[in-house]
């Protein structure tokens, strides 16, 4: 169900039955035009809108979106990357001690720069900058495990349909990669003399 609500009048009926339009206290304040519509789990939504055809056209937009079972709540992108950490870190399933690693990477390096911040917020380039600048502070098995936890949270916040807005892809984000071990001879492990 889907409908476009005008804020700024409203239907009354006179004492013929006549129905006319009056002005609300609302008139000429704020947006006129409310887009409502029902969201896959019940839940009733909106936006407010200028113009009626803007308010048609997002209800029009999100009941294809459901129809298609690819609808994502406009307002879900702003939970917090915080509060999907939390959610993260309490799901895995793993050892006493990557539990621990993955806690003290979260609390050490991506809470410091993603917590306070919406989901929707954070952009692929933001993070590759954010892996530069770890990479040239830490040893590479930081950085990994610091782009596992970070990577595992935004998959969770897709997978919620927090967002579509997320960085999906880990192929798109590089991590240097750890330089090859060297013998006590000098020589690269795995090779011949």
């Amino acid at each position: 169900m889907a409908f476009v609500k005008d804020l700024w009048t409203k239907t009354v009926r006179d004492q013929d039955g006549k129905p006319r339009k009056v002005k609300t206290t609302r008139y000429g304040k704020g947006k006129r035009w409310l887009a409502v519509w029902l969201d896959p789990d019940g839940k009733e939504c909106s936006t407010a809108y200028d113009r009626k055809a803007d308010a048609e056209r997002k209800i029009a937009t999100m009941g294809a979106d459901i129809a298609r079972g690819d609808y994502i709540d406009p307002n879900a992108g702003k939970a917090l990357f915080g509060d999907l950490a939390e959610r993260w870190l309490a799901s895995r399933i793993v050892d006493p001690s990557t539990k621990i690693r993955y806690e003290c990477i979260h609390r050490l390096h991506v809470a410091p720069t993603y917590a306070k911040r919406q989901v929707k917020s954070i952009k692929p380039s933001q993070i590759q900058a954010w892996i530069s600048d770890l990479s040239s502070r830490f040893e590479t098995s930081t950085v990994q495990t610091a782009l596992l936890v970070l990577q595992g949270i935004l998959d969770l916040a897709v997978a919620d349909e927090r967002s579509s807005e997320v960085p999906r892809s880990r192929r798109s984000f590089r991590c240097r990669s750890a330089p090859p071990k060297r013998s006590r001879r000098g020589r690269t492990n795995g090779s011949t003399p």
